[in-house]
């Protein structure tokens, strides 16, 4: 049995970050005042990018967990 999931934690990011942007950009028309726009520079801009990265390397581990997994004897099991 594999003692971690990686893959199943990074897709319910992807999928929050999916719907984070689909609210987003329903919201920009109609709310457009100085506290909107705090909240994307502040915020929201710099999240897609760190978000990318964090996905970028949740699945790099999970890869590289696979293959130590795979090179340790336990392949049937992957």
């Amino acid at each position: 049995m594999k003692p971690w999931n990686l893959t199943t934690g990074a897709t319910r990011l992807e999928l929050a970050l999916e719907g984070l942007r689909k609210t987003r950009h329903a919201t920009i028309e109609l709310w457009n005042d100085a506290a909107r726009r705090h909240l994307e520079e502040d915020y929201l801009l710099s999240l897609e990018p760190r978000m990318h990265r964090a996905l970028d390397g949740i699945h790099r581990l999970q890869e590289i967990l696979s293959k130590a997994q795979r090179e340790c004897g336990e392949p049937n099991e992957i």
